[in-house]
């Protein structure tokens, strides 16, 4: 599939009509696509790894091996959990990640295009794995939560998957598939968006890497930006 480098803002045009648009509703992942906090997964990540004596890991191999649901991945790693409590290390990870969340940021561009997007009809939506207390107060800490119809997340800080929750959208929203975009960062966004029937960009810049994405049957591009260009 395409893949398109990063790009300036364009200059709005004064006037665009919404029949005009391909898609009229955008369903935003959060984390490592709004978010740039895939250093910190790592970090927190090693100190998990660390706490049960186990070799920590890099940047590289989190990006190439991540997947969801989570569990696999920990799987992966070497954790066992007939004799490892998968809730345990999940409290671990939350409490150490939320403990350092604010030290993120937002992808740069990120607020510009949610505003230049409103600005040219589109409506957004949030769907993440986080879980639903949690993705609120970050969003509001970012101060981009007015920017979002619905804020969908998790009823749990498991991070299994958010197909269910998804499909729960697309009928919340009253949307019509054809014309919502989903726009993540990992595989599982687009197998998300697969099951929601709705259409799928991908940015290469958070939990897999472009090689990865780039086997999925969508757009894949580097940087939240080119969404403009992509959508109209």
């Amino acid at each position: 599939m395409p893949f398109l480098k990063d790009q300036r803002i364009p200059q709005l045009p004064k006037a665009i009509k919404l029949t005009q648009l391909k898609y009229d509703h955008i369903i935003w992942d959060f984390n490592g696509t709004l978010l740039d906090d895939v250093w910190l997964c790592v970090e927190v990540l090693n100190h998990i790894l660390t706490t049960y004596g186990k070799a920590i890991t890099s940047k590289d191999k989190y990006l190439d091996q991540f997947v969801h649901p989570v569990i696999d991945y920990y799987t992966a790693l070497g954790f066992d959990f007939d004799k490892d409590s998968f809730d345990d290390i999940a409290v671990l990870y939350h409490a150490e990640y939320d403990r350092r969340c604010t030290e993120c940021s937002l992808y740069p561009k990120t607020e510009q295009t949610l505003i230049a997007l409103s600005g040219m009809g589109f409506t957004h939506s949030v769907l993440s794995a986080y879980q639903q207390h949690r993705l609120e107060n970050a969003l509001k800490h970012f101060k981009i939560d007015h920017h979002f119809r619905i804020i969908a997340g998790l009823d749990n800080y498991y991070a299994h998957s958010k197909i269910e929750r998804g499909i729960e959208l697309v009928k919340e929203l009253n949307a019509n598939p054809k014309r919502t975009v989903l726009i993540g960062d990992t595989v599982h966004d687009y197998e998300a968006a697969t099951a929601m029937g709705t259409n799928c960009i991908l940015i290469a810049n958070g939990h897999n890497p472009a090689e990865k994405l780039k086997q999925c049957d969508a757009i894949v591009t580097d940087s939240i930006s080119n969404v403009i260009f992509l959508l109209t």
